[in-house]
């Protein structure tokens, strides 16, 4: 299984490369003898999405402390039944030997995910046991370490400089139309002849 997804994404690599390198083939041909078409159309082709419009609802502070503390009793009786459940289930009815054999890949590879797992869903159920106790009897701890641990990173502020449109390949196309199309033109048929010689 594991044999026939590595030559089919092979494969796929293979075609994607030769497929750039007629583009770009095409590309450094069309620079070469129609400068001016060619620049045309990449000032055509060139149009600026703004992530910063897309994610603005993302990037909106929200409090969930409100609905938690009006909820805790529910959630933390929840956590408490759901953790407890898994726990049981995963010390008393999970049979690693047994799961590990159902994977299609190595007896040591599936052993060591299988238990990778394992570990994570024990000690993710033991932090919602205790996440559930604190919610029933001490809310205020979980107020406070909310309120230490709930600090803000706006990613639109982090990507605001990835706002600005960089296009220094376009700069040099118009500068050097002629000279950039015959270097893309070789680099790409050379693609294409390594491609075409690995097929």
């Amino acid at each position: 299984m594991t044999q026939t997804v590595m030559q089919w994404l092979l494969a796929s690599l293979i075609w994607f490369f030769l497929l750039v390198g007629v583009v770009g083939f095409a590309v450094g041909l069309g620079l070469i003898f129609c400068s001016e078409r060619m620049i045309i159309l990449f000032e055509k082709s060139n149009q600026w999405i703004s992530f910063r419009r897309v994610l603005k609802p993302v990037a909106i502070q929200r409090d969930s402390w409100p609905f938690v503390e009006r909820h805790r009793r529910s959630l933390g009786l929840v956590l408490l039944i759901v953790s407890i459940f898994t726990i049981f289930n995963l010390t008393i009815g999970f049979d690693v030997e047994r799961v590990s054999s159902s994977l299609t890949m190595g007896r040591i590879t599936a052993q060591i995910v299988v238990l990778s797992v394992w570990w994570f869903f024990l000690i993710g159920s033991v932090a919602a046991i205790m996440t559930g106790v604190l919610l029933l009897f001490f809310p205020d701890v979980v107020h406070k370490l909310e309120q230490q641990s709930g600090r803000w990173y706006s990613s639109r502020h982090l990507s605001r400089n990835l706002e600005t449109m960089h296009a220094p390949l376009d700069s040099l196309a118009l500068t050097y139309p002629r000279e950039l199309g015959a270097v893309v033109a070789v680099l790409s048929l050379a693609n294409i002849v390594l491609v075409c010689w690995r097929l």
